[in-house]
């Protein structure tokens, strides 16, 4: 590829120019409860309130632990380390045989469990049960993991669903105050903002491309790059982001939507410029100065 010796250089731009300033503005939520198709249950309910919020980005288990855990005999214990140095806060509905097994897993978690914010139905608040005297304790007696009681069928009403999201924000910014998530690619639920603009930016991009960059702007080990980055791409395929033409990689129609309703277009503009001159020039350099040194409009 006529490029692939700028690597180094291109992924620091993304990184530093996009991604960071985009991933600061969201507050990220593993949210966790009955399946998302299932509209009766209250995490549909909820996410469909919590979407309202801008500032939130969602991200659900199905569409992450596939990938990750696949062919990984270990990777359940680095996800579970992962997830808590990526997320800004874990909010759960047991209603589930597997939200019941996440709340479990995770309330044992010495770092999971101070991000946990379980939202428990009202009517068993005063029920004698085993989450009550095992999970929910836990999270409870944690420094700022909590359990809410709510009737999730309120979610939907106006007024309620009102001091529902003003509650769950001032739990997450207590969460965010004292155990902040690091803005970097090492995040496996954030690492999607940083491959989408760089797929946008670059032509014809492998996996093993993916990979290169992302390597690029981490310490972490390759197998775990490679792990989150297979992640990462399931979800950009499942939002219908990006499509695979071959062993390639490029941005759908919704894909630019989405780039267009929520990334800094004249930063991208610029650094694609910049990227388009090193392909028609062989012998080119990328120079980072050049591109830090524009005006940008951020």
């Amino acid at each position: 590829m006529p490029i692939r010796h700028q690597f180094k250089q291109i992924s620091k731009i993304i990184l530093e120019k996009i991604f960071i300033p985009y991933y600061r503005e969201k507050t990220t939520i593993f949210l966790c409860g009955a399946h998302k198709s299932e509209k009766n249950k209250g995490r549909y309910k909820l996410s469909k309130l919590l979407n309202q919020h801008g500032a939130f980005e969602l991200v659900y288990p199905e569409d992450i632990f596939e990938d990750v855990l696949e062919g990984q005999a270990n990777s359940l214990l680095w996800l579970e380390n992962t997830l808590a140095a990526s997320v800004d806060a874990i909010v759960i509905i047991p209603e589930s045989p597997g939200s019941f097994a996440e709340l479990g897993a995770f309330s044992v978690n010495e770092k999971l469990v101070n991000k946990i914010i379980c939202i428990a139905e009202k009517c068993f608040s005063n029920k004698k049960s085993f989450l009550r005297y095992g999970p929910f304790r836990l999270v409870n007696s944690s420094t700022t993991g909590r359990v809410i009681y709510e009737k999730y069928d309120s979610f939907s009403e106006k007024e309620n669903g009102k001091k529902i999201i003003k509650e769950i924000s001032r739990r997450i910014e207590s969460i965010k105050r004292v155990f902040p998530t690091e803005k970097n690619t090492t995040n496996i639920l954030e690492l999607k903002n940083f491959l989408l603009p760089a797929i946008y930016l670059m032509n014809n991009l492998t996996i093993s491309d993916l990979y290169e960059l992302v390597l690029n702007t981490t310490s972490e080990q390759r197998k775990y790059v490679e792990i989150a980055t297979k992640s990462a791409i399931t979800q950009l395929t499942k939002l219908n982001w990006i499509e695979k033409e071959s062993n390639t990689y490029k941005v759908s129609k919704e894909g630019h939507m989405h780039i267009q309703n929520n990334f800094n277009i004249a930063i991208m503009d610029k650094v694609r410029i910049e990227i388009m001159n090193i392909e028609n020039r062989r012998n080119s350099v990328f120079i980072y100065d050049r591109v830090q040194t524009r005006t940008f409009s951020e």
